[in-house]
């Protein structure tokens, strides 16, 4: 009997350590999933495959660690030159290093200046591992 409540005991927690492991989806505009974000930053593609990761300072690497470019807090998305790629007001909205507005990011999407989304997720609480998604493994806005 003490064998059957350990063995249930283990499965709860595993099950339990599984499930809050999940990993955040990024899906295209048609809600097909494009990307995955896992809670230690590494940035994957729809099949897993390991892309790059975005470290707890906001720092973008590639898969063979290569330096990417900068997430600030203030969403400032810097180029490896610190030049400044997008800026991110209170309000959501982006606008390029010379302020003109290229899109918006919400809890739910990033869309195009035009309004119409991008990328679709169910929003994270840091949005930095989206934008570098976005900026440095995707064809963001397709230019």
């Amino acid at each position: 009997m003490k064998r059957v409540i350990g063995v249930a005991l283990c499965l709860i927690v595993g099950l339990s350590a599984a499930a809050a492991a999940v990993d955040l989806k990024i899906q295209g505009p048609l809600f097909v999933p494009v990307a995955y974000i896992s809670e230690y930053g590494k940035i994957m593609d729809k099949n897993h495959v390991i892309l790059g990761r975005i470290d707890n300072d906001g720092i973008v690497y590639d898969v063979n660690n290569r330096h990417l470019g900068f997430i600030e807090k203030d969403l400032t998305v810097l180029n490896i030159h610190y030049k400044t790629l997008a800026t991110i007001d209170a309000d959501g909205v982006m606008t390029d290093g010379q302020g003109v507005i290229i899109g918006a990011v919400s809890d739910t999407k990033v869309a195009n200046a035009a309004g119409r989304p991008i990328i679709r997720y169910e929003g994270p609480e840091d949005k930095r591992g989206i934008l570098a998604y976005f900026f440095f493994f995707s064809e963001g806005f397709g230019d």
